[in-house]
């Protein structure tokens, strides 16, 4: 069945072993983890469960991300599907009513089975070749990235064959004392990093940033989501800031737009590039710029290397995209997929 699937591209800045400041790895890379990774998750009989790498913060803004699927293909490229848990009220997965009004809407709760995980499936397309991965989004506004990168970095830091433990004396604690890429080297003090950035266009952000004088106004742009600890918090201090002093509940999706005079520094457009881009910016969390004699509005989206495409896909009986004919799909469309990269 066709699907259209929107595709959004990112550069692997680093990803391996590290000396302090070095730009390229004493070991391991693209190819290399997801080796491990699959070693870890999935020739074994890992419960899913076990198969998150890092902690949730205690603010509640970074849940679980599990290894959920993991296909390498002829070509060298790689397809990687994660599951994102999502929260839960008293351990029931709970939803409200969108037809009623604000403050009097009704919430239903559905008890999850036992060691059932409520949550959804983010898709990723590695190609170790161009040392790029694609988001890969059918039919949903989230991609996955924050999670997978804490999921990645926190493997390559902890669960591979390079990490060296060792037990401290008097404690059944173990601690790591190093890396090493052969089991017989000794081990080295180095950073695991893995770190990744959306692709740009080239021109956008230099544009803005050779013109920031003639920068008069900015526009923000937000899709706030109730399940969202930060989304909550933000819309709790807008009601209190236009004089609210007890906030209707954020029931449902609520899209929000506000514009501020403002000509930012050097340092200030930096930071607020470099925000946007840490948010996962897409066309309803977005950052636009107003430039005097310029009648266009400059949005940070526009500098994305992107694309959307139909694609010949098949699900399972729970709606999960089957990575095999993912990989036939890709397998088709890479050339014209991977040329928005040129």
């Amino acid at each position: 069945m066709a699907e259209e699937v929107k595709v959004n591209f990112y550069r692997i800045h680093k990803c391996g072993y590290y000396q302090r400041g070095a730009s390229s790895p004493e070991f391991s890379g693209i190819s290399e983890l997801f080796s491990e990774l699959q070693s870890w998750a999935f020739d074994g009989n890992k419960p899913l469960s076990e198969t998150c790498t890092y902690k949730p913060d205690d603010e509640g803004n970074n849940l679980h991300t599990y290894c959920f699927a993991l296909k390498r293909m002829q070509n060298g490229d790689i397809l990687f599907t994660t599951w994102n848990e999502t929260e839960t009220i008293d351990g029931s997965f709970a939803s409200v009513n969108g037809a009623e009004p604000a403050g009097n809407a009704s919430v239903s709760t559905s008890s999850i089975p036992a060691n059932h995980i409520p949550g959804y499936p983010t898709y990723f397309w590695f190609i170790p070749q161009k040392n790029t991965f694609a988001t890969l989004r059918f039919n949903q506004r989230a991609n996955g990235h924050q999670g997978l990168k804490m999921l990645l970095s926190d493997f390559l830091a902890k669960f591979t064959s390079f990490t060296v433990y060792d037990h401290l004396e008097n404690n059944d604690e173990e601690v790591i004392v190093g890396y090493r890429k052969q089991p017989t080297d000794e081990p080295c003090k180095l950073n695991p990093v893995f770190k990744s950035y959306p692709a740009r266009i080239p021109g956008q952000i230099e544009y803005l940033k050779s013109n920031r004088e003639k920068i008069k106004k900015i526009i923000r742009k937000n899709l706030l989501l109730p399940v969202n600890q930060d989304d909550r918090t933000f819309w709790q201090k807008l009601c209190n800031n236009i004089g609210l002093t007890s906030s209707p509940q954020l029931a449902g999706e609520l899209k929000i737009r506000f514009e501020v005079p403002l000509s930012p520094s050097s340092n200030e457009l930096d930071e607020i590039i470099s925000e946007w881009e840490s948010e996962e910016g897409s066309s309803w969390n977005n950052v636009g710029f107003e430039l005097a004699g310029d009648s266009e509005i400059r949005w940070l989206s526009h500098a994305l290397v992107k694309t959307t495409i139909d694609i010949e896909i098949s699900r399972d009986s729970s709606n999960i995209v089957l990575l095999g004919s993912l990989a036939d799909a890709i397998a088709l469309h890479r050339d014209t997929l991977l040329g928005v990269l040129e």
